[in-house]
C-alpha cells in the first residue's frame, strides 16, 4: 500500500522516527484479545484521570513522581490513545508476554489531554480479536475531544505498532493540536508542570510530535435505514463542540445485527471473535456502510460524505 498524503504536514524528525518503524512490523498481525469483557464493553477500563501504567498495575502518579516523569519524556514519543488503546486492561493484553529490555520499557505514563479540531468515531471495520467496532479519528475543525496518550519508548512502540494491522487496518500519522492543558491529575487538580520543552511548545502548551494510530478503513456511517446513516461520535468520550450523535459500542453493534438481520445478542456477546464467518459478514456490511479515510488538510465533517 502506498503512503497516504499528509497534505501540509510534515514530519518533525520525532514523527520520522515513528514512520520508520512501520516496515518492520507484520501486516498481518493480529492484536490480543482483552479477556473477560464483551465488545459493547469497548474502550473497556479507561481512567478519566492521567495515570501510570505497569504489566497488571495502574495507578495515578504522587505528585513528586509525576513531577519526575514529565521531566523525562523527551525520550519517549506521545501516542494518541483514542480507543481501548487507553485502557490499563489492554495495555496488559498486549504488553502480557512482552519483556522490558531498556530503562523505561516496564512502564508507561498515560496522559489525560484535550485535542482541538478532532471527534472520536467508529472506524469503518470490525476487530477480529475483540469482535468491537473501533474508534478513529476524524477532522472537525470546530471540535475540541478529550483522550489519552501514552508515551511510548522505542521499543514499546514498535510492539504497539505490531498490534495494530499497520498497513492493513492502521496507518501512524502526525495529529496537530494536541493540548496539555487541562491535563487532569485523578484528584481533579491540573498540574503546573509539563513536559520538556523539547516536546511540548511553552507558548501554547502544544504537544509537538504527537501522532496516531487512524483506521484506514474510514468511518462507519451507520443508520437504521439509508436516510438516517450517519457517521456517530463514541460515546465513551467527551467532545465539545462536535455536531456529531453520541452513541454506545452495544448501539452500533446493534444496528450492523439489524442490518444482516442477525440477533443482536450475537454480537453484543461476542460470537464474533469465535466464528469467521460472522465477522466476515459484518465486515463486508461495514463496507458497505462507510466513509473513504481523508487526510487532515481536506477532511472536515462536510467533506466526508
Amino acid at each position: 500500500m502506498g503512503q497516504l498524503p499528509l497534505g501540509p504536514l510534515r514530519l518533525d524528525p520525532a514523527q520520522a522516527w515513528a514512520a520508520l518503524l512501520a516496515p518492520v512490523c507484520r501486516p498481518n498481525e493480529r492484536g490480543p484479545a482483552t479477556p473477560d469483557l464483551f465488545p459493547d464493553q469497548y474502550p473497556y477500563d479507561v481512567p478519566g484521570y492521567s495515570y501510570l501504567w505497569a504489566l497488571n498495575t495502574a495507578r495515578p502518579p504522587h505528585e513528586a513522581e509525576f513531577s519526575a516523569l514529565v521531566s523525562k519524556l523527551d525520550y519517549r514519543l506521545p501516542v494518541l490513545a483514542v480507543g481501548s488503546n487507553a485502557a490499563p486492561s489492554q495495555l496488559d493484553s498486549k504488553f502480557a508476554r512482552w519483556k522490558a529490555q531498556e530503562p523505561g520499557d516496564a512502564e508507561i505514563p498515560v496522559m489525560k489531554v484535550q485535542l482541538e479540531g478532532f471527534d472520536i468515531v467508529y472506524a469503518g471495520h470490525m476487530a477480529l480479536t475483540t469482535g468491537a467496532i473501533p474508534a478513529t479519528l476524524l477532522r472537525v475543525p470546530q471540535a475540541t475531544v478529550t483522550t489519552m496518550v501514552t508515551w511510548l519508548t522505542r521499543r514499546q512502540l514498535a510492539k504497539m505498532n505490531g498490534t495494530e494491522g499497520l498497513g492493513r487496518c492502521y496507518g501512524l500519522l502526525p495529529v496537530p493540536g494536541t493540548r496539555v492543558r487541562g491535563v487532569a491529575r485523578h484528584d481533579g487538580l491540573v498540574p503546573d508542570e509539563v513536559p520538556d520543552p523539547v516536546t511540548v511548545d511553552p507558548v501554547n502548551r502544544r504537544l509537538q510530535c504527537t501522532v496516531g494510530y487512524v483506521a484506514l478503513t474510514g468511518y462507519a456511517c451507520l443508520g437504521d435505514s439509508a436516510e438516517r446513516e450517519e457517521l456517530l461520535g463514541l460515546e465513551a468520550t467527551e467532545a465539545v463542540d462536535s455536531p456529531l450523535r453520541r452513541c454506545k459500542e452495544g448501539d452500533v453493534l446493534s444496528i450492523v445485527a439489524r442490518g444482516l438481520a442477525l440477533p443482536e445478542e450475537s454480537f453484543l456477546r461476542g460470537d464474533q471473535c469465535e466464528d469467521d464467518a460472522l465477522a466476515a459478514k459484518a465486515n463486508d456490511y461495514l463496507k458497505e456502510h462507510r466513509r473513504s479515510l481523508r487526510v487532515w488538510g481536506e477532511s472536515s465533517i462536510e467533506g466526508v460524505r
